[in-house]
């Protein structure tokens, strides 16, 4: 995830069922880069080829798209709204996914109090450690497992007048809280 000096945001998420990540292919990392500060325009399928099966919202002041490469190249606008991301198509009806989108639009309908509200919807389940390294039901917000967990919680917040916030809430593999980061920045009107 990302956010750039132009008004750019960018966030990524693999997709699940296609396979190990393929080494050979360039960091889904590097693609958040790259759509912070090249055209969008310049992705395609042939160039969303490159990467592991990837899905992408990127925000360019109040114009969001989202792609994905897997199973086939999307591209797509977005509508103001609500959407859920996670491991599938876009708003896929996974329960975290459907408990998160119903968080937050009602966190929204509150007059959205703050980041740390949010954080803690991320947590959810935090307390419970899983049972083994699958993930049974795909349901969990918060992974808690030592060895494929859930090691941050990140959320990105921009008022109305382009006041924007960024917090970060770090996790040990214990899902013990090791620290959070607030960093702020102007999101160009």
């Amino acid at each position: 995830m990302g956010v750039s000096e132009e008004g750019r945001f960018a966030v990524v998420t693999n997709i699940r069922g296609h396979g190990a990540p393929d080494p050979h292919l360039e960091s889904r990392g590097s693609l958040v880069v790259r759509l912070l500060t090249e055209p969008v325009s310049d992705l395609d399928a042939g160039r969303a080829a490159r990467f592991n099966a990837f899905n992408v919202i990127i925000a360019k002041g109040d114009q969001a798209s989202f792609f994905a490469n897997r199973p086939d190249f999307q591209r797509r606008s977005l509508a103001p709204g609500v959407y859920g991301l996670s491991n599938a198509d876009l708003d896929a009806p996974w329960p975290k996914t459907l408990r998160l989108k119903s968080s937050l639009e009602e966190w929204i309908a509150d007059g959205g109090a703050g980041a740390a509200e949010l954080l803690d919807l991320l947590a959810e389940g935090r307390e419970r450690p899983l049972d083994s390294l699958a993930e049974p039901d795909l349901s969990p917000l918060f992974m808690r497992n030592p060895a494929y967990g859930t090691r941050c919680s990140t959320v990105v917040l921009v008022d109305s007048a382009g006041h924007g916030t960024i917090v970060e809430r770090s996790y040990s593999p214990d899902a013990a809280v090791t620290g959070e980061t607030e960093l702020s920045f102007r999101w160009p009107r």
